[in-house]
């Protein structure tokens, strides 16, 4: 309840962070009538597109009530956390995994925040502790435990380097040979049924959930590749409890080893990722931070009974809590204040039933208007790898009243001149430039 209270301080406030505003005007525009794959871009699988829809129809449009229910998964992913290290490690050990987890660089700043990454991650968390916890009782939990991991991967492929350490909780509990198979079943009927809606839009859903990435390699820009201090600080803080854990329990037998084979797994699957992901984003790092945390404190009966061992990893804990009172979940003042100001003139500028571009995606939802759902993600990875993405910008431009450039907009060659030749008027605040074509006299906005 009090981490809940914590981390949903925020939940009335958007972040300034690209993805969440995409992905409102994507759930606005799906629940509108568009399709996904056809008018808006897919960026992730298409369960998450899925949750985001029904979200916003249960809720009836509210992007506080969808922050909450990120939240609410968040604390489902710790509670998993608490059932999976309880189960090897102890209670002591299984209060320190649910704290460490909802502590963990990526989590802690993004808990109420519109994104896939958290929830993909928590699912993974929750299908192996289902794995571990509940599988020894009953071989047909491991339908729920493979029912989780096809979830995760469906709501962010970023899950995929996490999957084998569902079959490995299998392995570590002795499970029979039919609890694999129930694992399997499980996770292909979510991955299909996931799939099925979508399948005349099944080439694009893939150019935008997997081809593009794997063209956009190199592909830079302001807040790519990148992540502050704080968010390293905070990752070498769990690195250093981990590593820590691991010293201790060099002398411990097969049979401790075995029981965290899984979560091993899981830091494995998250290193292979960091090292071959390419553009790397800083909230990525879920996939290594949650692994980390979950080994730390599973260690914890072994960091207790060795002072030097247990020493570093509390140094390495403080270090993850020392940079915690100035996380702002990603949303600095300056952002909002500079697309505050954007959207007061795309306010000014439009009238309510024109559509207005955005590479900010935050700006038209403060001005209350829609963009073209075509151009709702035009982010530094789809504007620098696929071809069509500036044509398409530039076509839907043609009948906007607005197009606002601040972030991707910039760095696509001959974009901004292409738009100035198209709009009479333009503004500029700070680095954003709002073109426009302005309202004839006596029209109202």
């Amino acid at each position: 309840m009090a981490a809940g209270v914590v981390l949903g301080r925020g939940l009335g406030t958007p972040s300034a962070e690209f993805d969440e505003a995409v992905y409102i005007s994507s759930a606005r525009a799906l629940a509108g009538g568009a399709e996904l794959g056809r008018d808006v871009f897919a960026s992730q699988p298409p369960l998450f597109f899925s949750f985001l829809e029904g979200s916003y129809r249960l809720f009836e449009g509210s992007d506080t009530a969808i922050r909450a229910l990120m939240l609410v998964v968040t604390l489902g992913g710790a509670v998993a956390s608490w059932a999976l290290v309880r189960q090897i490690a102890g209670r002591v050990a299984g209060l320190i995994a649910a704290a460490l987890f909802l502590l963990a660089p990526a989590v802690v700043d993004r808990a109420a925040v519109i994104s896939a990454d958290v929830p993909a991650v928590a699912l993974v968390v929750g299908a192996v502790a289902v794995a571990t916890v509940l599988v020894p009782k009953r071989a047909e939990w491991a339908l729920a435990a493979g029912a989780l991991v096809g979830a995760a991967v469906m709501v962010k492929l970023l899950a995929a380097p996490l999957v084998p350490a569902v079959l490995i909780a299998l392995w570590a509990v002795r499970a029979p040979i039919r609890a694999y198979g129930y694992a399997v079943v499980g996770g292909a009927a979510v991955v299909v049924a996931a799939i099925i809606p979508y399948l005349g839009s099944a080439d694009a859903l893939w150019e935008g959930v997997a081809g593009i990435r794997g063209d956009a390699r190199g592909v830079f820009g302001p807040g790519v590749g990148g992540g502050t201090a704080v968010l390293f600080v905070s990752l070498a803080g769990l690195a250093i409890a981990a590593a820590a854990g691991l010293v201790a329990a060099a002398g411990e037998p097969r049979s401790w080893w075995r029981e965290r084979a899984a979560i091993l797994a899981m830091v494995v699957g998250g290193l292979v990722f960091v090292f071959v992901h390419r553009p790397l984003f800083a909230h990525h790092l879920v996939v290594i931070s949650v692994p980390l945390a979950l080994l730390a404190a599973s260690a914890w009966p072994v960091l207790r009974a060795r002072p030097a061992a247990g020493f570093a990893a509390v140094f390495g804990i403080v270090m993850l809590l020392a940079p915690l009172p100035i996380r702002d979940r990603e949303a600095p003042p300056s952002a909002f204040e500079d697309q505050e100001r954007v959207a007061e003139i795309v306010r000014a500028q439009t009238a309510p039933s024109e559509p207005v571009i955005s590479d900010l995606p935050l700006v038209p939802i403060l001005a209350d208007r829609t963009s073209p759902p075509q151009t709702i993600d035009v982010s530094f990875v789809r504007m620098g790898s696929d071809p069509d993405a500036p044509a398409i910008v530039l076509a839907e431009a043609e009948d906007a009243g607005a197009v606002v450039a601040g972030r991707a907009f910039l760095e696509s060659p001959g974009l901004m001149d292409q738009l100035a030749a198209r709009f009479p008027e333009s503004e500029r605040v700070g680095d954003i430039t709002v073109f426009y074509r302005g309202l004839p006299a006596g029209s109202s906005t």
